[in-house]
């Protein structure tokens, strides 16, 4: 772990140095390029390969209705509605050392500086990656019988990713949806024929071998997921996704549904009924006549969605220059990415899936089956992205902006008391309290419709849906938290379990279906 952070830092610090001591008439673009290695050591080094001082403690708080918190220490005892952020007591989750967490629909996960992965919350799809677990210890932590390799974990809503530092990925659990049933990541077609006659998901975690590459960095969606391959270029996805969310309708054949305008692309396919299977013929006994039923085809789910896939770009069929990922996430039905062009250090934001609440960006509310860039957001740098349930997010390099936009219900864009509940297909400005001047945003995290920022004062900042408490705050005080507002997560953990820890630091932040998990450092 320490030699491949060291390999990263180097490589920073090298690529540093080349700038600083290149001549440079505009002060400007060199800061930028600056800025953009300091963010690839936030988003990607610091995050893959932590220091061990950066390690801590897990809080949680929110809705416990599946014991997705990890609080309980006794099974019989009655639950509250929400809970206030409180620390994982130590004999649930017996580790200081956490240096990664992620929080899915109703799952938890909690990664160690070892490699060591806990998870706890909801099973029901086998998502938690421990087995068959008996009704009796669902309520407690375990340990994901995985090698003390484990680099990154990503949790979906019924399925979690599990990334090793030697590039292989490894699923738990389904993909489910009530047309098409429950359907499981498998390397083979032969293997996807056994599990569907078995009908039973990934108990435990299953080894995907089905990339081209190692893989760097994963992302798991509602019913998708996507990888960086080792190329730092190469984007694929794959799932039970039909939305436009794989972005790769076109590519794989399916057939366009839209209009295009002049000069256009056709934006939409029919990447549904096509791609998974056929009509049949089949007499019905009560009309005394043949009706058409359709059945979904192994092989054709096989190798249109669980098969992992390069991603279509807008400029795919004319693009001459490589294109870097510099960030990706998965949101409930829709895929954002930042990228720059090969040779330059200007990051675009482009997007693909469902776009109901304009969740895309592009200023309309029309899907998108490929890759397209949101031009309001040329020339921001930006390099990190974050996506809710019909919400996305942006922040830039500096980290004095982060940008709002998509479906505004619950106030999951933090525009505030005058913003009624609609969809806002623009990227719009965060405006923030007086008090977060003079600090960088570092982070930011994204839930169904709550939102956190992380600052580099280890300061924190919520906004949203808060019914359940989810965003830090006490819902009987708000439960729409309008715009961003601070919070002190360790002030309820002073008072319950360590009087003399009075300060502490806000290092990570997951925002899960309705409950949130803190990764924190505490000291005296």
């Amino acid at each position: 772990m320490k030699d491949r952070r060291y390999k990263l830092t180097k490589a920073c610090e090298d690529s540093f140095r080349q700038i600083l001591q290149r001549p440079s008439k505009d002060g400007e673009i060199q800061a930028h390029h600056v800025a953009s290695f300091q963010a690839h050591m936030r988003h990607i080094v610091d995050v893959m390969y932590p220091s061990q001082y950066f390690t801590g403690e897990v809080l949680s708080f929110g809705s416990d209705d599946g014991n997705q918190l990890g609080l309980c220490t006794d099974p019989e005892a009655e639950k509250e509605d929400e809970y206030v952020p409180s620390l994982i007591p130590p004999q649930n989750l017996p580790s200081y050392n956490v240096k990664a967490i992620a929080a899915g629909g109703s799952s938890s996960f909690a990664l160690t500086y070892d490699g060591t992965v806990y998870s706890w919350g909801v099973n029901d799809e086998g998502q938690l990656g421990r087995g068959d677990i008996p009704s009796e210890q669902l309520h407690t932590i375990g340990k994901v019988p995985l090698d003390d390799t484990i680099i990154q974990v990503s949790a979906g809503n019924t399925h979690t990713l599990f990334l090793d530092m030697d590039g292989t990925v490894f699923v738990a659990g389904q993909y489910y949806t009530q047309e098409y049933g429950k359907w499981m990541d498998r390397n083979t077609l032969q293997e996807l024929e056994q599990a569907q006659k078995e009908g039973k998901p990934n108990l435990l975690p299953y080894q995907l071998t089905t990339f081209s590459q190692k893989v760097i960095k994963v992302a798991a969606g509602n019913n998708f997921s996507a990888a960086l391959l080792e190329d730092g270029c190469t984007l694929v996805t794959w799932g039970l996704a039909m939305d436009g969310q794989l972005a790769r309708s076109r590519s794989g054949g399916a057939p366009p549904v839209d209009a295009p305008k002049d000069g256009q692309q056709h934006r939409s396919f029919d990447y549904e009924k096509p791609m998974l299977g056929e009509y049949k013929n089949v007499f019905d006994d009560k009309k005394k006549t043949n009706v058409q039923v359709f059945e979904t085809k192994n092989d054709m789910v096989f190798k249109n969605f669980l098969t992992p896939k390069a991603v279509d770009w807008e400029d795919s069929l004319n693009r001459t220059v490589r294109r870097h990922i510099v960030d990706f996430a998965c949101g409930d039905r829709h895929l954002l990415v930042v990228a720059r062009d090969d040779g330059s250090f200007e990051t675009r934001v482009y997007s693909a899936g469902f776009n109901v609440g304009g969740q895309l960006g592009q200023g309309d509310l029309e899907p998108c089956h490929f890759l397209s860039p949101i031009r309001f957001l040329d020339k921001k740098r930006i390099c990190k992205v974050a996506t809710g349930l019909h919400h996305s997010l942006a922040l830039n390099m500096l980290g004095d902006n982060v940008w709002a936009w998509g479906n505004s219900n619950n106030s999951s864009l933090g525009l505030g008391p005058e913003d009624a509940p609609r969809p806002v297909p623009t990227p719009q400005l965060v405006s923030f309290p007086k008090s977060i001047q003079g600090e960088r945003i570092v982070d930011i995290s994204a839930g169904d419709s709550t939102n956190f920022v992380i600052t580099d004062k280890y300061n924190i900042y919520s906004w949203g849906f808060n019914v359940n408490g989810q965003a830090g705050i006490n819902s009987d005080v708000m439960d729409i938290v309008e715009r961003p507002r601070k919070f002190d997560p360790m002030e309820t953990v002073q008072r319950r379990y360590n009087p003399e820890a009075t300060k502490g630091w806000v290092l990570q932040v997951a925002a899960g279906g309705q409950h949130t998990l803190l990764l924190v450092k505490r000291f005296k």
